[in-house]
């Protein structure tokens, strides 16, 4: 799993994703479950890694509260040479990065709606990877 900028010259906004191989798609996928219904469990280690990776690619600005205007249909998912993107902009990702702080501070204060949206989606574009992801890590 990797965070990386996808766009920043002459735009208003720059853009981000989280590019996830499709080996490391059930751990992020356990990630985004726990978030949308508190089922399972999830590796503290990944979560650690993608939050340090958006604090540090994304800057500070991701780190603010979000802004009640962010726009969260600018976050989602993309399968793109073999991998899945999870594309959000600096002002969206703020949400995105609420979810994965609420996360590991065990906080209800995060847009669960988002949470159940994005793991839905993920679900419908990689069925095959994820249809049979057991709810706890053995």
């Amino acid at each position: 799993m990797e965070v990386k900028e996808t766009a920043a010259c002459g735009i208003t906004q720059r853009k981000f994703a989280i590019e996830i191989d499709p080996d490391e798609l059930p751990d992020f996928f356990r990630i985004i479950r726990f978030a949308a219904s508190g089922a399972g469990k999830y590796d503290d280690e990944e979560l650690d890694d993608v939050i340090g990776q958006m604090s540090y690619i994304c800057g500070a600005a991701i780190e603010e509260e979000p802004d009640e205007d962010a726009d969260v249909e600018e976050i989602l998912w993309k399968e793109e040479d073999g991998s899945f993107l999870l594309l959000f902009t600096e002002t969206s990702g703020s949400k995105l990065y609420q979810i994965f702080r609420a996360l590991l501070e065990d906080s209800e204060e995060y847009d669960k709606e988002l949470a159940q949206r994005l793991s839905k989606e993920i679900q419908e574009l990689a069925p095959s990877i994820l249809d049979n992801v057991p709810v706890i890590n053995r």
